[in-house]
């Protein structure tokens, strides 16, 4: 602990560890989803039983749903530089989780009326699991920047955490993300050319939430206004041994040398060329194709200049190929 003066006061202030072993995560998001799936199961099991079983399985519900409104804690760990990019990539996430969590936790343990509103509350708990697996992805890859190597690549130790993981939340995800990203002003589509039966036995030769946490970058940059897109295709493919993610919209778009040439200033893959939106940096772009690189996987722009945003001409694509393992 630390000490501060304050106003003649003094004030105990607690000063958090930072963590920068990936593993201290990892192990705290298990726990989580251990309480997850106390919830679900809960839930699951609450109308069919007696009364006074009901009474306990509410406490048990509240119990876990106490634990998780304290998971943001997690990123209190996190070290500097790994912390501005949660507030660029998570928080917002993170917020509606919360929300939803809280809004979740009054219906359990101070019902309107007195009277449970069980409708109400698997509506709120369906937007809750949506939420929690995209947080988890997110959280997930900003821990595996903490490697020797910094954000230029995923930890070594850990490129192959999911290889022996289905893929189906992560398909489950990519969903959400299209559904969630479409409205009245933009118009995501989702096409996954094999089926999920074809993708059942698939394994992924890198982390799911480096590639969630990408796509869902492309997206999102693709529909700030600085570019304009109003039109996004994400597109599954499975190509020879490998799964292939691409993004494509219908922003500005951009020249060539933009994605080709190394020694242009203009060059997307570099530091202090691309800024996110809400004082992002760019470098979850710059130092993409090296991270993706030294994973074995390929990360391929194709674009040019689009004289009409936003009518529906596709001209940017971001094409993530991943080689996989099949079990």
């Amino acid at each position: 602990m630390s000490f501060e003066a304050r106003e003649g006061n003094l004030k105990v202030r607690e000063q958090t560890e930072v963590k920068t072993d990936p593993e201290f995560y990892f192990s705290k998001l298990k726990s989580f989803d251990r309480n997850f799936s106390q919830i679900n199961f809960s839930l699951h099991g609450f109308e069919s039983a007696a009364k006074d079983e009901q009474a306990i399985i509410l406490k048990n519900i509240a119990g876990n749903l106490d634990v998780l409104l304290e998971s943001p804690k997690l990123s209190d760990h996190l070290p500097a530089n790994i912390k501005a990019y949660f507030e660029h990539d998570a928080k917002a996430p993170r917020d509606s989780l919360l929300t939803h969590l809280g809004f979740l936790s009054m219906q359990v343990t101070d019902p309107e009326n007195g009277q449970l509103d069980l409708e109400s509350i698997r509506r709120l708990w369906t937007g809750v699991v949506s939420l929690w697996q995209a947080y988890v992805y997110i959280f997930e890859d900003l821990v595996l920047r903490m490697g020797r190597e910094g954000e230029k690549e995923i930890d070594k130790r850990f490129v192959e955490k999911d290889r022996n993981v289905e893929i189906k939340p992560l398909l489950q995800a990519i969903q959400e993300l299209a559904a969630n990203n479409s409205g009245t002003q933009n118009r995501v589509v989702l096409e996954i050319s094999p089926s999920y039966e074809d993708l059942e036995a698939v394994r992924l030769s890198i982390p799911h939430g480096t590639i969630y946490n990408s796509l869902r970058g492309y997206v999102m940059n693709a529909l700030h206004r600085d570019i304009g897109a109003e039109h996004l295709k994400i597109k599954l493919l499975l190509e020879g041994r490998n799964l292939v993610f691409e993004v494509w919209d219908d922003g500005r778009g951009m020249p060539e040398e933009m994605y080709t040439n190394p020694d242009s200033p203009s060059y997307i893959f570099q530091k202090g060329v691309t800024v996110g939106k809400k004082g992002g940096t760019g470098m979850g772009l710059a130092y993409a194709k090296e991270r993706f690189g030294t994973a074995g996987c390929d990360l391929q722009v194709k674009s040019r200049v689009n004289p009409s945003p936003g009518q529906g001409d596709l001209v940017t694509v971001f094409r993530l190929t991943v080689p996989t393992i099949t079990h």
